[in-house]
């Protein structure tokens, strides 16, 4: 499972989803950023791994992930 976070004036939020699939819980991670301008991330609940960090200017993703999924992370939405 993973879970999205948000930030609101630093404070963290947890969006009210979990997810099974990774891709999922990016591409909700970017729409909040892109839709309301709000630092994010995703973690993997079972390590508490930060997988992806979206933040106004700046992204980070992690390594280890497969190069499909770090691609298709970075791609624009549309």
């Amino acid at each position: 499972m993973y879970y999205v976070t948000y930030y609101i004036n630093k404070q963290p939020h947890r969006y009210e989803f979990a997810f099974q699939s990774l891709w999922a819980a990016i591409f909700k991670a970017r729409a909040i950023l892109e839709q309301h301008g709000l630092a994010t991330d995703v973690m993997q609940t079972a390590t508490g791994e930060i997988l992806a960090v979206f933040e106004p200017g700046h992204t980070e993703i992690n390594a280890d992930l497969e190069i499909d999924l770090q691609v298709l992370a970075l791609q624009p939405l549309e």
